[in-house]
């Protein structure tokens, strides 16, 4: 039960920072493809 409870515990906080983090990597990716798409450079 312990071992049940501190995996989907460890789980669940890898789920959370992967959901918080993902808007900022994809920000970041959209601006990278942007400034490599821009015509001028």
């Amino acid at each position: 039960l312990s071992l049940s409870l501190s995996l989907s515990l460890s789980l669940s906080l890898s789920l959370s920072l992967f959901l918080s983090l993902f808007p900022v990597f994809a920000f970041l990716v959209g601006m990278h493809s942007f400034f490599i798409d821009r015509p001028g450079t």
